[in-house]
């Protein structure tokens, strides 16, 4: 049995409506990243111990704590930071299985002191919010990165590639490389971004991978939580419903796949969810 079978439908609910309460602060600066990013996971560990986790990263801020607080240059605090994440714990981009899940479960990153982008820039950021030095995420296509604002100017910092810093030219460059031209560079992408859309990009990154392995429980589990980020979110409406109808749930998918056409009766997908639902109730009928 999976590790995410034996949850019970009480602790997910349970998990779901802490996930909710966290969501909903007015502020968004309010938002516990590292908190909810350990909610999230405790779906597929159960046996998760949250505080013990956020503890870990308390710890490593105190082992820094007092060299950053000699510093007043922002270069220098970021290679304090850069130095005891990269070089004494040892964190880096997982380049070698990039796509395994376990790189977007912060208690995994941990642990094994490897993820991707967006979770080493969740770490990066709790560590350095932990000695006062404020660090902002930055949802540049892609690829995550982080950023401390000056006055002047942002210094651009890539958790992944063990705090490389960057400038605007590097993040055209990376662009380019990634894209091959096909998506325009636009100072926007630099900009700070807001610690929902970072949990949002966190499910999404889940939500993909464990459709592409035909996981539809844990898929569905993903789209759940996003529509705690983004209730009114039309495809995610509709991604449920079609997940649902793939686990056979079909008055869920009805739900949802009617809802979807409410809320978008122009989409230009709407033929085609028309005809499922038309399957779908005919599947019901037998049921019934």
């Amino acid at each position: 049995m999976s590790a995410r079978a034996k949850v019970a439908v009480s602790d997910e609910t349970r998990l779901r409506r802490r996930l909710a309460r966290e969501l909903a602060r007015d502020d968004d600066d309010e938002i516990n990243l590292a908190r909810v990013a350990l909610i999230i996971a405790a779906e597929e560990y159960p046996n998760l111990d949250i505080t013990g986790t956020i503890r870990q990263l308390d710890d490593m801020a105190l082992e820094i704590a007092d060299r950053v607080a000699e510093e007043s240059d922002p270069h220098a605090i970021i290679g304090i930071l850069n130095w005891y994440l990269f070089e004494v714990q040892g964190f880096e981009g997982n380049e070698s299985d990039y796509f395994d899940p376990r790189n977007n479960y912060l208690n995994e990153v941990l642990a094994r002191h490897t993820g991707i982008p967006l979770t080493l820039s969740i770490a990066y950021m709790e560590v350095a919010a932990r000695v006062g030095f404020q660090v902002e995420g930055v949802g540049f296509p892609g690829h995550f990165l982080v950023k401390h604002e000056t006055e002047d100017g942002d210094i651009l910092i890539d958790p992944f590639n063990k705090g490389e810093l960057l400038d605007e030219d590097d993040c055209r460059k990376r662009l380019e490389s990634m894209f091959g031209g096909n998506v325009e560079y636009t100072p926007r992408m630099l900009e700070s971004a807001t610690r929902r859309s970072m949990v949002a990009r966190l499910l999404l990154n889940l939500k993909e991978i464990y459709l592409k392995a035909n996981d539809f429980p844990r898929a569905l589990a993903q789209v759940a939580r996003l529509l705690l980020v983004t209730p009114d979110d039309a495809e995610e409406v509709r991604d449920r419903g079609m997940i649902s109808y793939r686990l056979e749930c079909y008055s869920a998918a009805v739900a949802d796949l009617s809802r979807y056409l409410e809320m978008q009766p122009q989409a230009g997908d709407a033929k085609e969810i028309r005809e499922t639902l038309r399957v779908l109730w005919q599947l019901e009928s037998r049921l019934n």
